[in-house]
């Protein structure tokens, strides 16, 4: 039997409430939409609900993203869940996509790891966030991967996965760039593990905002283009679009 907590995360359990309905339609519109962040756009025009997972080792940057970039009130528009002792969850949402994240990695108990999968397997797609400065653990976050993403129980191999390899520009006190893994040598590292599955790497910095754009016009696109229900050509090019005037106006796009 399922955890109850994966239960409540099931896609036909879950339902928009009408207040945020209506932010998602005047955020199109551009009226009250203030606080929406602009890679919320991308996501608009869902056919459908999609659950997007957001994960990979401690501290790596993942709550940075959902609470920067993807929750439509910051901090506010976050729910935290501990259905477990040692399991945290993060949640937010915004008209049909829904955001979690859950730390990976570390000593932790098998009914835990059983209920990680039961949540991975219910997504629609991961997002690995990878911290490229922290060589120590490639090898872990690697095994992790192949372990909780990518084995027979976790995610299905037509879901998408977003890797980010994150912190491109960590600075030490002295004003030096940390040394960091680039896409192209994470991409060598987890290829083996993703294998023919759909998936793409970005070089990020979630501090400044380096790569997020391509990253998430990405996994917007794949996510509403892909599968059975699809969404018009039209809403998607409106999408991107509204999202890419947002960006531009906050600067994660430079005009």
């Amino acid at each position: 039997m399922s955890h109850p907590f994966v239960e409540a995360l099931r896609p036909q359990k879950r339902n928009v409430s009408w207040t945020d309905w209506l932010r998602t339609q005047l955020s199109r519109l551009g009226i009250g939409g203030s606080t929406t962040p602009p890679l919320l756009h991308l996501f608009d025009y869902l056919p459908k609900q999609k659950h997007i997972l957001i994960t990979g080792l401690d501290a790596a940057g993942k709550s940075t993203l959902l609470r920067k970039y993807l929750s439509p009130n910051g901090d506010e528009g976050v729910v935290t869940h501990r259905p477990a002792l040692g399991c945290l969850v993060e949640e937010t949402c915004h008209g049909n996509v829904y955001f979690y994240t859950l730390d990976l990695g570390g000593g932790r108990p098998r009914a835990v790891m059983n209920m990680e999968r039961e949540i991975i397997a219910d997504m629609d797609a991961v997002v690995w966030v990878l911290d490229s400065t922290d060589r120590d653990r490639l090898v872990e976050a690697k095994e992790e991967m192949a372990r909780m993403i990518c084995g027979a129980a976790g995610l299905g191999r037509d879901k998408p996965v977003l890797l980010l390899a994150n912190k491109q520009q960590v600075f030490t006190e002295k004003g030096d760039c940390v040394p960091a893994i680039e896409y192209s040598e994470a991409g060598n590292l987890f290829v083996h593990v993703l294998g023919d599955r759909r998936w793409y790497v970005e070089d990020t910095d979630l501090i400044c905002g380096l790569g997020v754009w391509p990253a998430f016009v990405w996994l917007g696109d794949d996510v509403g283009n892909f599968g059975e229900e699809r969404q018009p050509v039209e809403d998607w090019a409106k999408a991107v679009r509204t999202a890419l005037h947002g960006a531009q106006k906050t600067g994660l796009v430079r005009c």
